[in-house]
């Protein structure tokens, strides 16, 4: 319980930023303008309203009025929503531009991060690695030869050679006989 006001909680609360001060404003603005839109749209249809009575009581001077007044309304209401378009616009452009640099922080972090990284592998031991690599894959393409040689010379020396193994390890043997002697000669 004692732990709430420590001054530790006091440091992980967010700053307020430049940037979300004005997008606060922008947004408090676009409330108020559409507040103001509501209010016009109502008065137009009190306007049209009203002339609506007075055309009924045979009073078409003021019933001209009043569509009047119903003209200057929506005059000052397109004004209104061409505001709130740019507000819209504005706070639009303000995120995306949030989002970029989001995103180049993150890009400049990670490239700082494989720098580091490629600072820890020399290019001398990458070298070596894909040379053992190499003879690794060789070595074992022999290992693999020799066992195909071994198996049909079995079955050559047993008796038990089948057409199967004359169609498919005669010419495996031959190959690995002719990879064998050029591995032999390599890793003597």
């Amino acid at each position: 319980m004692g732990n709430l006001l420590s001054s530790s909680h006091k440091s992980s609360r967010a700053t307020i930023t430049d940037h979300d001060r004005a997008v606060l404003a922008l947004k408090a603005q676009r409330k108020k303008l559409e507040d103001q839109s509501k209010l016009l749209e109502k008065r137009i249809d009190q306007n049209v309203a009203v002339a609506r009575e007075l055309i009924v009581v045979q009073k078409k001077d003021r019933a001209l009025l009043a569509l009047k007044r119903k003209k200057l309304s929506e005059n000052q209401l397109q004004n209104i929503q061409a505001y709130l378009m740019n507000v819209e616009d504005m706070l639009s452009n303000m995120e995306l531009t949030k989002q970029q640099s989001n995103v180049m922080n993150a890009l400049n972090q990670g490239n700082e991060a494989l720098k580091k990284a490629q600072q820890g592998m020399p290019l001398d031991d990458i070298q070596r690695l894909m040379d053992e690599s190499a003879e690794a894959k060789e070595y074992q393409v022999v290992a693999g030869s020799t066992s195909l040689l071994l198996q049909y010379t079995s079955a050559v020396m047993s008796g038990s050679l089948t057409s199967m193994h004359l169609q498919h390890c005669m010419p495996v043997s031959m190959c690995a006989a002719k990879t064998i002697s050029m591995g032999h000669k390599q890793y003597r």
